[in-house]
């Protein structure tokens, strides 16, 4: 009577994985970020997959890697002139305001105070009430608050209505004529939903 003795299994090292699911999971993340997310999803992509990469198999480990890095380098491309022109405006209105107040002198600076605290008490206002004010009479605060640092109004403006609302303040600065060179803050206020 012959024996016969059965093969031992496979130890788990060499074992085939049949999948690859954070390669899976990388690739995905890296195509979707690449198509609808102008690359911003893409870094994320690109890690995952080079984790996935240690584990077998590695076809959508490896595509994931391609498009994450293809996503990036162009998100960084698109993202970095965005910025760019993003800042250089927020410059200018700075710019602007610091031309003003260093023109104006001391009636400038007293200008700004002013501005900045009519621009809080508005803010405060409208989360007390749910709704920025109508006039700035409504924000109990001293009348020399309420004028620039020449002693003319600051001219407040109130637009549209419930849900959103916006507003701003002005002064005429040194010239005292409302025209392009004015110190202006703009704000809005949105009513919340009632649940």
């Amino acid at each position: 009577m012959s024996q016969f003795s059965r093969p031992a299994p496979p130890s788990s090292s060499e074992v085939p994985a049949s999948s690859n699911g954070l390669g899976l999971a990388g690739f995905i993340t890296s195509l979707v970020g690449l198509a609808f997310t102008i690359g911003l999803l893409c870094p994320v992509g690109l890690i995952l997959s080079l984790i996935a990469l240690t584990r077998r198999p590695r076809g959508f480990a490896v595509a994931g890697v391609v498009i994450g890095a293809i996503g990036t380098c162009g998100g960084c491309l698109i993202l970095v002139p965005l910025l760019a022109v993003v800042s250089l405006a927020g410059l200018a209105a700075v710019s602007a305001a610091v031309l003003l107040v260093l023109s104006g002198g001391p009636q400038g600076l007293e200008t700004l105070d002013h501005m900045l605290q009519v621009d809080t008490a508005i803010t405060a206002y409208q989360t007390r009430t749910g709704a920025p004010p109508t006039d700035l009479g409504q924000l109990s605060l001293p009348a020399d608050l309420l004028k620039d640092g020449w002693g003319r109004p600051i001219e407040y403006r109130l637009e549209g209505g419930p849900p959103t609302w916006k507003w701003s303040i002005r002064s005429a600065g040194v010239d005292g004529v409302m025209d392009g060179d004015d110190l202006t803050f703009n704000g809005s206020w949105s009513a919340p939903a009632n649940p």
